[in-house]
């Protein structure tokens, strides 16, 4: 239990550095892709780490695991089905592609520079499902992210706040589990680009919309 709470520790740490530099590098500039690029750039101190964690996550040979691709497309149907509740704005085709590059590029933060410090701290305590708890462990640090966010920014609206919690665990479980079968950043990458591209016509479709 030390080892889970130390590596949650870590990991809430890792995340809040991140948030801080993203706000730092947004206050300095109103250009749009300056902020996309921020995401990445802000989780450097993290991506620092991972070389030395035995998991850098670029095993591109996997990418013909199909197996893997049917999980990652199974994790995007489910968290598409959850987010159907929560209404959606109209986006151009510009805003849309940056939603979904916006989604891909926090799996550089999310996936790439956490999951593998943490899996590498749990094993380095001698923890034999290091793994898996790690994948847990990561999910849940970016949901008291997704809680600070809110707080912080003065959004916190209960029923899309649960909703947002629901989604987002349930697909940081999902591709979590496809990146300890694959050790590749391109299946999360890959998922929420889709996720994003798809729940939003699905949203449309099938759920609320608002101006």
């Amino acid at each position: 239990m030390a080892a889970v709470l130390l590596a949650l520790l870590v990991g809430v740490a890792l995340a809040g550095l991140w948030f801080a530099l993203t706000m730092l590098i947004s206050s300095k500039t109103k250009s749009v892709l300056w902020d996309e690029a921020g995401i990445v750039l802000a989780a450097l101190p993290g991506l620092a780490i991972v070389p030395f964690t035995g998991h850098p996550l670029l095993r591109v040979a996997s990418l013909g695991q199909g197996r893997a691709w049917l999980l990652l497309a199974a994790t995007v149907a489910l968290t598409c089905l959850v987010t159907l509740a929560v209404p959606v704005r109209a986006k151009t085709g510009r805003e849309l592609l940056l939603s979904g590059v916006d989604g891909l590029l926090m799996e550089v933060p999310m996936r790439w520079a956490t999951l593998p410090c943490l899996w590498a701290l749990l094993s380095w305590q001698g923890m034999t499902a290091a793994g898996p708890i790690a994948v847990v462990v990561t999910a849940a640090v970016w949901c008291v992210g997704i809680v600070v966010q809110a707080v912080v920014t003065r959004t916190l609206r209960p029923r899309s706040l649960v909703i947002e919690l629901l989604s987002s665990c349930l697909f940081s479980l999902g591709v979590g589990a496809v990146v300890l079968q694959t050790e590749c950043i391109l299946f999360p990458m890959a998922g929420h680009f889709a996720e994003r591209i798809l729940g939003y016509f699905l949203r449309r479709r099938f759920g609320k919309t608002v101006e």
